[in-house]
């Protein structure tokens, strides 16, 4: 199908010329062959249009719209198909059909040689059917054909009497012999013996006890095909017989309301045919209608099995393909409407309910995703089937089949997801979209349905804001939510006029899930929110967050480190920030707690011993390190500045942010200020000790021996100490040293009056 595909694309692209739309034609018309009748109907009206002289084209589309019951159009192409054709027997056979199909009630087609047979066909596949019409077409049948003609009769009910006068046939004999036996267990052995003969087929057999011994009760019914000979009990006919008795049995139950019985019957027929779909059909209608809780489930998802099974068997995920998609939806619609009545949208009560309500909740959201993924599955297009002709399109697809079907224990539901990845692969390859036009209007349905199921599950996680433990539930709707391609769905969702064209969905979502996730402490459902969020910090951030609160330190600090490796989008520059924070807290959190609450400096000595020992265990704990270098310029010392200045400029190395780095550079600063500071402070206090010292030897020696020589000699002394603290007050103001300046300039003054007292004592 793909090279014919390709074939008509090519040759639209072509000049057009007698050759290239005759060969148009015919490239439509073999590709109509191999296609579903939708697309096949309008594959033949544009190779009727490219070649109007080609009664096969006509003959097919004609066909194709009687077998639609649309027999006014399908009239119209036989007629055209006459009219390049006039000889043909068997368009006249059509035609005759199409009219019939017209012609009302009391006024049939009068069947012909060329046609009863058609006719008669038609008459008896209708539920009641017209016995003047059926005499007319009969009136036509001669030999076999006539034969033929009154078994069909029999197998439509009508009663051997009325068969019999109409041929004389062996075939024809042996069935009325086998109508007309009244005793079932003769009736038996008389097939045996036409069958062991050869004078009736088993088919023919088979069809003729149907018609016979279907109203039967259900265990003379079943011990009356016990009677057949095993050798015929064996056979393929006879297993479809006996399903078709046991079904009989079954829907009589059904109808009346003998629903144990039915279930009964129909599960008889697994073992004689396991993979029968109307049975499954059967039995999950069944489950509905008694509302078993331990049979309902079971029996919907055998049902479901056996749809996928059907597809993967036959290698084409189309098989089946309208089945899963009217499976899937009902289910998800019946698991919605538990909690949300009707189509409307559900208020604020009715979230709550369907909240609370996991397991409901949880089959909704399953099913509308295979509904989903099927419906994708159904388009031709290849833009539609993907959603968004894209590489990431694609692969979400494949990751949505594979997350959601493959974990399935369904048999061949492996083969299925293959050959739907498949599907999605050779859409992604193809070039050319010849359907695009055909199946817009199913695809922006589609995606609108795509779009209010989105909104849905994000009042759903909003409703969540307010129940404990909300991250949980709010990764299940998240799980649905994300497997769709966003960024690929927003320029959809923008045309479809469904979303302003400011609006970030996939950022919205996401929003959505980390605010639940900001109060969660339980590590498994941060993992797994981390897992559906790779590229966010933010879950990232409330797990290391965890991880502290349960005293896991080294965990935490670990982890917070390669999360800030990692690159950050704009939404999550405030988190990294945060978590910078998280690496300081972690840092302090190692030093015991009541060695922060010192009081003197014995207690900032001790913090200091016990805050090297958490820098060396957290070097990054930045805000452990500030603190740290502060406490160690508190206590003041050359080693413990110098200490503290070290510490700082290791932090500038290390920086992990902008911020963090100004942090430390500022804070050096100021360390180094201070460490000038502390100099002249020494400095001060070495001159003003050495001041003092001096004056005091002056006194004590001029008190000992008061004469001239030894008053000179004191006056020298304290001399030289006012220098000392003129030379202390200089450096204390350039210091900026307030406190000591003060006390220094009435030191001067003391000493200063000192001095003038010994020189009016002393002899000069």
């Amino acid at each position: 199908m793909s090279a014919l595909r390709a074939a008509i694309a090519e040759l639209s692209r072509r000049g057009d010329t007698p050759e290239v739309r005759v060969a148009l034609a015919e490239a439509r018309f073999r590709l109509a062959l191999r296609t579903d009748p939708a697309e096949a109907v309008e594959l033949l009206r544009a190779a009727a249009e490219a070649d109007p002289f080609q009664p096969k084209v006509f003959l097919h589309l004609g066909r194709l719209l009687h077998l639609q019951g649309r027999y006014s159009c399908a009239l119209r192409e036989y007629r055209r198909a006459a009219e390049l054709v006039p000889d043909s027997d068997r368009v006249r056979r059509l035609v005759a059909l199409a009219e019939h199909g017209l012609g009302p009630a009391k006024k049939r087609v009068k069947p012909t040689a060329d046609t009863w047979l058609l006719l008669l066909l038609d008459e008896l596949a209708k539920p009641k059917p017209a016995r003047a019409q059926v005499t007319a077409c009969l009136e036509h049948a001669t030999g076999t054909e006539r034969a033929v003609a009154a078994i069909l009769l029999l197998a439509t009910g009508e009663h051997p009497a009325k068969v019999r006068d109409l041929a004389d046939d062996p075939v024809l004999d042996a069935v009325l012999e086998l109508a007309e036996e009244r005793d079932p267990a003769a009736f038996v052995g008389t097939a045996a013996e036409h069958l062991r003969a050869g004078t009736l087929p088993i088919e023919l057999v088979c069809c003729t006890h149907f018609a016979k011994y279907r109203h039967l009760p259900a265990l003379d019914a079943l011990r009356l095909l016990d009677r057949y000979p095993a050798d015929l009990r064996d056979q393929d006919c006879f297993t479809e017989l006996e399903i078709a008795v046991l079904d009989a049995c079954a829907r009589r139950a059904w109808a009346e309301d003998r629903l144990d019985e039915a279930k009964l019957l129909w599960r008889e027929t697994i073992p004689l045919d396991p993979h029968r779909v109307p049975v499954a059909v059967n039995l999950a209608l069944l489950a509905a209608r008694t509302r078993s809780a331990e049979e309902y489930g079971p029996a919907w998802a055998r049902l479901a099995e056996l749809l996928y099974l059907h597809a993967a068997a036959a290698g084409n995920v189309q098989l089946m393909l309208e089945d899963r998609v009217t499976l899937h939806r009902a289910i998800s619609q019946n698991s919605r409407q538990r909690h949300v009545l009707g189509r409307d949208l559900p208020d604020e009560e009715q979230l709550r309910s369907w909240l609370r309500d996991p397991e409901a909740l949880e089959v909704w959201l399953r099913e509308w995703d295979c509904h989903y993924l099927n419906a994708r599955l159904g388009f031709r297009s290849p833009t539609y089937r993907l959603g968004v002709r894209t590489t990431a399109a694609r692969d979400a697809l494949v990751r949505h089949v594979d997350a959601e079907l493959r974990p399935r224990r369904w048999t061949g539901i492996g083969v299925f997801c293959d050959l739907a990845n498949a599907s999605f692969a050779e859409a992604r390859a193809q070039r050319h979209d010849d359907y695009l036009e055909l199946e817009k209007a199913r695809a922006d349905a589609l995606t609108d349905e795509t779009f209010h199921h989105a909104l849905l599950l994000r009042r759903l996680l909003h409703a969540l804001t307010d129940t404990p433990n909300p991250l949980r539930q709010g990764l299940l709707l998240a799980r649905h939510l994300f497997a769709l391609p966003w960024p690929d769905f927003q320029p959809l969702c923008v045309e479809r006029g469904l979303v302003d064209p400011g609006v970030d969905l996939d950022q919205l979502f996401e929003a959505d899930l980390i605010r639940l996730a900001a109060g969660e402490n339980r590590l498994e459902d941060l993992d797994a929110c981390i897992e559906l969020l790779p590229h966010r910090l933010a879950p990232r951030a409330f797990r290391c967050r965890a991880l502290q609160q349960a005293g896991r330190l080294d965990e935490a600090y670990a982890e917070a480190l390669e999360a800030l490796k990692e690159p950050v989008v704009d939404e999550d520059l405030p988190r990294r920030a945060g978590l910078v924070g998280l690496l300081g807290a972690i840092g302090r959190e190692a030093v015991p707690a009541h060695l922060s609450e010192f009081g003197d400096r014995a207690g900032l000595e001790a913090f200091v011993d016990a805050a090297r020992v958490a820098l060396d265990r957290f070097p990054h704990a930045g805000s452990l390190r500030v603190h740290l270098a502060r406490t160690l310029t508190a206590l003041g010392g050359a080693e413990r500045m110098t200490e503290a200045e070290r510490l700082l400029a290791e932090g500038v190395a290390i920086a992990l942010t902008d911020e963090q780095r100004q942090e430390f550079e500022q804070a050096l600063t100021s360390t180094g200020e201070a460490a000038e500071v502390d100099t002249a402070r020494r400095r001060v206090l070495e001159l003003f000790n050495a001041a003092l010292d001096g004056a005091r030897d002056a006194v004590d020696e001029y008190n000992e021996a008061r004469y001239a020589g030894m008053a000179h000699r004191s006056l020298a002394k304290i001399r030289r100490a006012l220098d000392d603290l003129a030379e202390a007050l200089t450096v204390a103001e350039q210091a900026g040293l307030r406190r000591e300046v003060a006390e220094l300039e009435k030191w001067l003054d003391h000493l200063g009056e000192l001095e003038g007292e010994l020189q009016r004592r002393g002899v000069w």
